[in-house]
């Protein structure tokens, strides 16, 4: 049983469901959330993701785990790192973002770039959407990728290098059976709607082609 669910009164939830758990201050070295702080203020009854900080993710410079404005889709996540971590051009990097979260039943947290990052330097999540599976457990790292052909990107410590999204997950039922593809489209797969606008729809599905 974890900390909140015996001392409920001990954290609070920031403005958009998004609770923090305590940490040992002993186990964790540093300082910690201040969990009275008046920046803190209650949920507004949505899903409760519970926010874990590790040891190195520095609070005092970094701050808390949330959403920025009211109706924002995601939340920030940092790099929780102690240097600069150069990318070169063309190259990846995994950075840490020193937090883990339990999330609530049937979601996943889904990891997007940032479009200022990718806007402006080309810097975005190589595999985004990422996906938090909900029995995740481990700390939570992002795959920085630097698009540039030229220049190299600076992470910095406290960047802020993407978003997380709720999302609701459905796990289907996996049966053996024939696939109908006597559809429209059928096997019509790659290119098949043409890169403009198709003179009629699916007109070369109809005819076994790809256009």
């Amino acid at each position: 049983m974890t900390d909140l669910q015996t001392n409920p009164t001990r954290a609070e939830t920031t403005t958009l469901e998004v609770r923090e758990r305590r940490i040992d201050p002993q186990s964790a070295g540093g300082s910690q959330p201040p969990w009275n702080s008046p920046s803190h203020k209650p949920g507004m009854g949505g899903p409760l993701i519970v926010v874990e900080y590790l040891s190195h993710y520095n609070y005092d410079r970094f701050g808390h785990v949330g959403y920025a404005n009211p109706g924002d889709s995601g939340f920030d996540l940092v790099a929780a790192i102690d240097r600069v971590i150069s990318i070169g051009p063309g190259q990846s990097a995994i950075i840490p973002t020193g937090i883990k979260v339990a999330l609530p039943p049937k979601t996943e947290l889904q990891i997007r770039s940032r479009s200022g990052l990718a806007g402006r330097y080309g810097v975005c999540v190589l595999n985004s959407p990422g996906t938090v599976d909900n029995g995740y457990r481990g700390e939570i790292k992002v795959i920085l990728h630097n698009t540039s052909r030229v220049s190299s990107f600076d992470v910095d410590p406290g960047l802020r290098i993407a978003q997380a999204v709720l999302a609701p997950v459905l796990q289907a039922e996996l049966i053996a059976g024939v696939v109908d593809d006597m559809t429209v489209r059928g096997t019509a797969g790659f290119g098949s709607t043409g890169l403009f606008r198709a003179p009629e729809p699916y007109a070369g599905a109809i005819k076994g082609e790809n256009l």
